[in-house]
């Protein structure tokens, strides 16, 4: 074998190592249609560029991590771009699909609204335009304004008579629990809830909550006898 030979020999051994991947893919516009012109370009040494005609393009690149972009452009300007970054670990074919999004013009992005207000002086017609949108908003924040402390006004008188009423039924409890205490007394520290029901005009189980928060307050003792309690003065 010649020197030529084995030039090329070597050459060929270390090929595999060098380019170590296929990528290829297509590109797409938002409505997923094919784009045919498109220049699709990746960031290898040295860096490679086609047209992807028919919206088809692949590249050959070895192991590492990369850039590709692609462009459409009309007239001298970019009318739509992508970029998207690959890692390249090991030997293979990777389909990378680009969609390229409209590139938008910075000057298309400024407020067109005030450009059609005209003069915004004291004598054009733009400033009074403004004027009566901020009235209009002014009147609009002020209604929200009255409307939301009305409610809460409402809300707050509402829960007040509640805590009234929960003040005076507890009042009126009290006053209860005291009247069975005096009957209790009267029979001499010792009643069955059956009397205590006979003098009270006072359902069964209203006695019989009543009771249940005399004993709480350790006021009274019940001592069950048969089917019935027998209520006990303590102290």
């Amino acid at each position: 074998m010649g020197t030529k030979g084995v030039v090329i020999f070597m050459l060929l051994l270390c090929l595999p190592s060098a380019w170590g991947a296929t990528i290829y893919g297509n590109v797409y516009d938002l409505s997923l249609g094919k784009v045919s012109g498109a220049v699709v370009e990746v960031n290898t040494t040295p860096q490679q560029k086609l047209v992807a005609q028919d919206g088809r393009y692949a590249f050959e690149i070895p192991k590492g991590t990369y850039r590709i972009s692609a462009e459409l452009g009309a007239n001298g300007h970019v009318t739509a771009r992508e970029n998207q970054t690959v890692t390249v670990l090991q030997e293979g074919s990777y389909v990378i699909d680009l969609i390229l999004f409209p590139v938008i013009d910075e000057g298309e992005l400024a407020d067109p609204g005030l450009g059609e207000l005209g003069d915004l002086g004291p004598s054009g017609k733009g400033y009074w335009a403004v004027a009566i949108i901020v009235v209009i908003g002014l009147a609009i924040g002020g209604g929200r304004y009255y409307m939301y402390h009305t409610r809460a006004g409402k809300g707050s008188r509402a829960r007040h008579e509640e805590a009234q009423d929960g003040r005076t039924e507890g009042r009126k409890d009290d006053d209860d629990a005291g009247k069975l205490l005096s009957i209790i007394k009267r029979h001499g520290g010792r009643a069955t809830q059956k009397e205590l029901r006979k003098e009270m005009p006072f359902s069964e189980a209203k006695i019989s909550l009543l009771l249940a928060e005399l004993e709480h307050r350790k006021k009274i003792e019940k001592i069950r006898k048969g089917r019935g309690n027998i209520i006990v003065l303590k102290g």
